[in-house]
């Protein structure tokens, strides 16, 4: 008999908790229907925040049609779905300022490589792999090329490219930046030779094989040779085989 009367008990409190949220939500509802009639409510300007190359003035007028709507009545989702098509955004928050701004915050994808096709052409790529646009270029995306045997019209903007040895330079370049951040910022090009990933120092044009071992350790003592004599008498530098460094001079 006790144990029955616990359950009852319970069934009342869950009763009552669902009486009460029930109530909140519909006055919620109701204050918000009231508010998304209100004149004091109208969006008089958007706000755009997070871009770095995207044009603000393109960004906004996207979205011209919400001024003079209100800022209650209308759906974040409508919003999103007016930049779904631009590959350069990663993510889109919609916040409303209040009493009359709308306020969008962009997360942009920006380019890390330029893929550089059979044709010639330089195609960006962020660092997730995701191929952008190339209608122009960006005075920020002062990025290596990675030279890649594909043509042009196998690159789908907005794909994510799926390529091993795409793979193993953002997994090399990304090391060597952690370890020798300014020689990261010079290397302008990667590519392949006999399977084997090659960079160039873009001040003296040096030419540099690490290998597939040891990178951590090869990267210090590429930093090492950089900091002591330079690469500008260097044409190759070999650094595959353990403990030696060969190098061709010019």
């Amino acid at each position: 008999m006790k144990k029955q009367k616990k359950r009852r008990g319970n069934s009342r409190y869950y009763f009552f908790l669902f009486i009460i949220i029930g109530t909140l939500l519909l006055s919620f509802l109701g204050i918000k229907e009231i508010l998304g009639k209100m004149d004091f409510f109208k969006i008089e300007s958007i706000a755009i925040k997070g871009n770095i190359n995207l044009n603000e003035i393109f960004l906004r007028e996207l979205s011209s049609e919400f001024i003079g709507m209100n800022l209650f009545s209308i759906k974040k989702k409508k919003i999103e779905k007016k930049y779904e098509n631009i590959v350069r955004i990663k993510n889109i928050k919609v916040k409303l300022r209040i009493p009359n701004q709308l306020l969008i915050q962009f997360e942009e994808r920006i380019a890390s490589y330029y893929l550089k096709t059979k044709e010639g052409d330089f195609i960006p790529i962020d660092n997730e792999g995701y191929i952008l646009d190339n209608e122009g270029f960006y005075v920020s995306e002062d990025v290596p090329l990675i030279d890649i045997n594909f043509q042009s019209k196998n690159l789908e903007i907005g794909e994510k490219l799926e390529n091993e040895f795409v793979s193993k330079v953002f997994s090399l370049h990304q090391q060597i930046q952690e370890i020798n951040p300014e020689l990261s910022k010079n290397i302008s090009e990667y590519y392949l030779s006999d399977n084997e990933i090659y960079f160039v120092e873009m001040n003296s044009g040096c030419r540099i094989v690490l290998g597939d071992e040891n990178l951590k350790d090869k990267i210090i003592r590429l930093k090492f040779l950089n900091d002591n004599q330079g690469f500008q008498n260097i044409a190759v530098l070999d650094l595959r085989f353990k403990n030696q460094i060969i190098s061709r001079q010019r």
